[in-house]
């Protein structure tokens, strides 16, 4: 939630960004990763058969083992920067290999990831027509490539095992550069040798897998024709009774606008693919997700519980007891992981191409905002009968959207004289602010202000309190030092 009034935002932004605030904060948009289990013990390595590599390798980097055989690496100390994987012993390596492996003792209560990438520098060979061979673990992993023409990311070794995989390394982070532009800042910020430095480059490396691994699984899909503008309309309409064309001002409308633009934004006329495929918002607690509201089958949400079986009928943990996929991706192991992107990922996809299940998807979509509209014009009618019908309307549309996203409501204060008092109240209530979520979600508020612009006589709506935040604050190393002060809100003058 967000809150009240004169206050500064201090509060609200360390409740969204403290550590201490909340359970974990897991994977954040500005690479915040707050707690891991110690790495393996050469005792717990050795328990694990697939994972630990027949030849003894060395546990720390030595500069007389550069590009003379296997170097295990430090991401803490050996890596200088996430973006293009730079650092001390591999500047010269165009490929860098990366085992997989399960976390021992990982909790899913108490830490972040529980997969942890291990990185290393191969043997690299340089052969006299100019192919790259690079090997780990006597040839057990190998790979030749030519790097004129090398235009991969990354390609899965062919070991039975599937655990390891070979990044080309100047290359890796190239169609993620939001995610590798904010953890690399946050890389950057933890002292050389820290804990905290390595959690951060391992999320960064699951991420990235996790996102490139979802592209080629999603690749030419859903099957079929891709449903219609008209055709979400059609189902709108069916349910609600409401026409939602491009300039309609009814409040269903609106969110409904609103929460398609920030899900899934349409390409033109046709719905956007990502509505009727397997998805994944990588950050934070995301499980998979689809439909025209990105709904999260890793939550417990009542939805997500009601459709999984109808959606994923007889697919291998989509139950609703929360086992198998019905979790967080961040707590899957390597072997869920693995499973699904190889095989359960494309049984999902089949489901949803089918043109019952786009239905089915649209309909959901209208039955959901049927009762989530009705229920914000509701609270925020009684909370503030004095407001205008465009302020209501606003707050609803905007109340809505993050609900969505977050899961939590926002804090409707007793007293507030406007929507801003509302947005930027830094009052905590479940350990989450209205500021704190608005500042967090600030590109979700700007389009929704955007959606909003359509009634008449929105111009007259007071923003002051976003327009006073150029850019959300970022959620950089919050242990280190708090951030900056922020300006209280004070109510726009009247007009003249």
């Amino acid at each position: 939630g967000l809150r009240m009034k004169t206050c500064t935002l201090l509060i609200a932004v360390l409740a969204v960004l403290s550590p201490a605030a909340v359970q974990a904060s897991c994977n954040t948009k500005a690479g915040s990763v707050d707690n891991q289990p110690p790495p393996p013990t050469v005792e717990e390595a050795e328990q694990q058969p697939v994972a630990e590599l027949s030849s003894a390798l060395p546990n720390t980097s030595t500069p007389s083992l550069y590009d003379a055989q296997t170097l295990k690496l430090d991401l803490s100390r050996d890596v200088s920067s996430l973006a293009g994987l730079t650092g001390r012993y591999i500047q010269d390596a165009p490929v860098l290999g990366v085992r997989l492996e399960n976390i021992p003792g990982f909790d899913p209560n108490r830490h972040c990831n529980a997969i942890q990438p291990i990185v290393y520098k191969p043997k690299i060979e340089r052969l006299s027509d100019g192919i790259v061979r690079a090997t780990v673990d006597r040839e057990r992993f190998a790979i030749s490539f030519d790097p004129r023409a090398e235009r991969r990311r990354y390609v899965q070794d062919a070991d039975p095992s599937a655990r390891f995989l070979w990044i080309f390394r100047p290359r890796f982070g190239d169609s993620l550069k939001a995610i590798t532009r904010s953890y690399n800042a946050a890389f950057q910020a933890e002292p050389v040798g820290s804990a905290r430095r390595r959690w951060i480059a391992e999320a960064y490396l699951d991420l990235a897998f996790r996102y490139y691994r979802l592209n080629v699984l999603n690749i030419g899909m859903p099957t079929g024709k891709r449903p219609r503008r008209a055709d979400l309309r059609q189902s709108l309409l069916a349910a609600l009774g409401h026409d939602c064309a491009p300039t309609s001002v009814e409040l269903v409308c609106l969110a409904s606008d609103t929460i398609e633009l920030n899900e899934a934004a349409p390409p033109g006329d046709r719905l956007s693919a990502a509505n009727f495929t397997v998805g994944d918002a990588l950050l934070e607690n995301s499980g998979i997700s689809t439909g025209v509201r990105q709904l999260d089958f890793g939550s417990t949400n009542p939805q997500a519980s009601t459709m999984a079986t109808v959606l994923f009928p007889g697919l291998r943990g989509m139950d609703r007891r929360g086992y198998g996929y019905r979790r967080p991706i961040r707590t899957w192991d390597v072997d869920t992981q693995n499973r699904w992107f190889a095989v359960d990922g494309s049984t999902a996809n089949a489901f949803l191409s089918r043109e019952e299940t786009k239905r089915l998807l649209m309909d959901s979509h209208a039955k959901y905002l049927r009762d989530a509209v009705e229920g914000w014009r509701f609270r925020v009618q009684t909370a503030y009968p004095g407001w205008s019908p465009n302020e209501r309307t606003a707050l609803a549309v905007i109340g809505l959207d993050l609900e969505n996203v977050t899961g939590r409501a926002l804090r409707l204060a007793p007293g507030a004289s406007s929507m801003c008092h509302v947005l930027s109240d830094p009052t905590l209530s479940q350990k989450r602010s209205n500021a704190g979520v608005v500042l967090y979600q600030m590109k979700r508020v700007r389009t929704a202000r955007s959606v909003i612009s359509r009634l008449s006589g929105a111009s007259q709506l007071d923003w002051s309190c976003l327009d006073a935040l150029a850019t959300p604050m970022p959620a950089v190393a919050p242990l280190k030092s708090p951030p900056p002060m922020l300006t209280p809100y004070q109510p726009a003058a009247p007009p003249g």
